[in-house]
């Protein structure tokens, strides 16, 4: 680890110590803190932050994105309006901040050789902490959870920092690799992210035939995954893979369900205004919360929440911004892990939303040329 930190001082960009210093900060905030998602995520923000406000300042020219200023306009406008507790509103204003943030302090490209360590050390630690909690589970656990309180938020972590791995490093024996991390994510018994992380191998397999159309497979790949996604989950009972059964029923499948057939309820619900700028700050965890034992309940479609919380003025614009970025098969393969984690309640997940961001930066270099069709040196 030393020699690499005394190679990465050789680069201008410190993205690599920023970058590293957050994750590790943040995880260890997480597990001082009785495993608190939001406590890792805000951590996470204010460690990075004042990097990437330093380096805005280090620009002569700061060459500002209209659409991103405009996102966090509309949703200042609709934090402003929200009822909802202080932290809550501070939190989800950071949140649209950091884009804006990583988009401004790096205005063309981050430097490729920082990254390429940062993604290797992290992903290796990754393995070593699955691999150290494997070894100290419970035995009578039925779903490995890794370092996380979540087995669905861990493989999501796993699955996130194998891409960045393999597209950055691109490791001899990436299959390899890719039977770990399955091996991984079969114990968590989670079902969708084996399909997101077969998605992802596929797309790092094909990546420089999927470059010469990268548009036309982005919108194929993610409209289908998204699709794929609640169709598997809503008809994974009749497929006997990996099932969740509590009594009777598969109760991930059987919540699911009611989840989504309120969320229909409440849209029908909306009125013109409602539809167009939202309800307000976490205003979803009222739909439905009679099911739950608590008053407030996780909806497990981000879709729906930002919807119905920011409207659907800034649900177009949020995913226009997230599309508008995708210049790589290394980057559409996070935006596809980002985009599904919706379905989890990952919407506001500072890492994953940083990798995807960071991959938009990092210069691609196919193994041939997509117009010329020559080999680059």
């Amino acid at each position: 680890m030393l020699a690499t930190i005394k190679k990465v001082k050789h680069f201008k960009d410190k993205t690599f110590l920023a970058l590293f210093i957050s994750f590790c900060v943040s995880f260890i905030f997480y597990k001082i803190y009785s495993n608190s998602f939001s406590l890792m995520r805000l951590t996470f923000f204010l460690t990075l932050t004042p990097f990437l406000i330093s380096n805005i300042f280090k620009k002569r020219k700061i060459q500002s994105s209209f659409i991103l200023l405009l996102l966090l306009i509309l949703v200042l406008f609709r934090v402003v309006f929200s009822s909802a507790e202080t932290t809550s509103l501070l939190f989800v204003f950071g949140f649209f901040c950091l884009p804006i943030l990583i988009q401004f302090s790096s205005i063309n490209k981050f430097h490729q050789q920082p990254l390429n360590y940062l993604f290797r050390h992290i992903y290796f630690i990754q393995l070593f902490l699955s691999f150290f909690y494997l070894l100290t589970m419970d035995p009578e656990a039925w779903r490995f959870i890794g370092y996380t309180a979540s087995s669905t938020t861990y493989t999501v972590y796993l699955v996130s920092f194998f891409t960045s791995f393999i597209f950055s490093n691109n490791p001899k024996y990436s299959f390899i690799h890719f039977l770990v991390v399955f091996y991984f994510i079969f114990l968590s018994s989670t079902r969708s992210t084996i399909i997101i992380l077969t998605a992802v191998y596929l797309i790092y397999f094909f990546r420089d035939f999927i470059l010469k159309k990268l548009k036309f497979f982005s919108v194929v790949i993610l409209g289908t995954m998204l699709l794929v996604m609640p169709i598997t989950s809503l008809f994974s009972d009749n497929l006997d893979l990996m099932n969740r059964y509590e009594g009777d029923k598969d109760y991930s499948t059987f919540t699911r369900i009611i989840y989504f057939t309120n969320q229909l309820k409440a849209l029908e619900g909306l009125s013109i205004k409602d539809y167009l700028v939202g309800k307000g700050v976490e205003e979803n965890k009222k739909v439905g919360y009679n099911i739950s034992e608590f008053n407030f309940i996780e909806q497990h479609n981000d879709f729906f929440v930002l919807i119905f919380d920011y409207g659907i003025i800034i649900f177009i614009i949020y995913l226009f911004m997230l599309f508008k970025q995708v210049n790589s098969p290394f980057s559409l393969a996070l935006l596809m892990i980002y985009l599904t984690s919706f379905y989890h309640n990952m919407l506001y997940d500072f890492w994953v939303i940083t990798l995807f961001f960071i991959s938009s930066k990092y210069y691609y270099k196919p193994r041939f040329n997509v117009i010329n069709k020559k080999k680059v040196n």
